[in-house]
């Protein structure tokens, strides 16, 4: 599964469990504006760490840097190791 195509996933499982259903894109807000809070983001985080073994320790990073699923593909094509890296635009 690409990369976009898997933080979608669990971007609409994370919206579903805080009670938004409505179809969304890619440069929507999920955070400043409310639809996700601060433990989504953890999830979110936790997810990037394990999925795409991105090693969070050292980078610096706020919640602006989550705020969209457009926002989250270029924090992983930036910080993902080079040999996990498939990248698909659908």
């Amino acid at each position: 599964m690409s990369i976009r195509l898997n933080i979608r996933e669990l971007v609409s499982k994370l919206l579903a469990e805080h009670g938004h259903t409505e179809a969304f894109n890619d440069d929507d807000s999920l955070i400043l504006s409310g639809l996700l809070d601060s433990l989504a983001v953890v999830n979110i985080l936790v997810f990037l760490e394990q999925e795409y073994n991105i090693d969070l320790s050292d980078l610096y990073f706020d919640q602006s840097t989550f705020d969209s699923i457009e926002l989250i593909v270029e924090f992983v094509l930036e910080n993902q190791p080079a040999a996990n890296i498939s990248i698909d635009n659908s």
